[in-house]
């Protein structure tokens, strides 16, 4: 009977490997942790490009707000009674609204954070302006304001846009060329 023997040399730096790679499996939130801050990136640069997730351009003020921006300051005070009698009649000239469209202050830009789990990658804001979550308001739209999205592409299914869905598999393409 012949046989063939076969040698194995680097068998512990494998088996290092190995169990580094289950390890990141077991305990994923490295990588979970990895796609929140990329979708982080990319909502935060929606307040740069003034798109949603799908690529639409964002809806500019209406003439009402710049109106309201004028007398108030950029919104950073309540107007008086006579200032919103004066505002209905078309009293007040339109201003050039302070900021960023959704950047007056930055306060709701900097609400925007990111965390993580072993099951779960989360982006959100924190901002509220008294029981209102701007995120709502601007990823729904209202009545009289028009949507504009930071974090869905169809925020009735919860799509996630094209962008977003690639900006997914860097970390983990990343995590799995880590575990070969």
């Amino acid at each position: 009977m012949s046989s063939i023997t076969v040698r194995l040399e680097g068998i512990d730096q494998l088996q290092a490997r190995l169990e580094q790679a289950a390890a990141k499996l077991a305990k994923p939130q490295a990588l979970m942790q990895g796609i929140a801050a990329q979708l982080e990136v990319n909502v935060n640069s929606r307040f740069d490009s003034k798109t949603d997730p799908a690529g639409k351009a964002w809806a500019p003020i209406s003439p009402m707000t710049a109106k309201f921006y004028a007398i108030t300051g950029g919104g950073a005070r309540k107007p008086t009674k006579e200032e919103w009698a004066a505002l209905r009649k078309g009293e007040v000239s339109p201003a050039a609204m302070p900021g960023s469209l959704l950047e007056r202050t930055r306060h709701f830009r900097g609400s925007l954070g990111s965390d993580a789990t072993d099951n779960t990658a989360e982006v959100g804001f924190t901002r509220t302006v008294g029981t209102w979550s701007l995120v709502t308001l601007h990823e729904f739209g209202t009545k009289s304001m028009p949507r504009r999205g930071l974090l869905t592409a169809d925020p009735e299914t919860s799509t996630l846009g094209q962008g977003d869905i690639e900006a997914i598999g860097s970390p983990v393409n990343l995590s799995l060329d880590d575990l070969l």
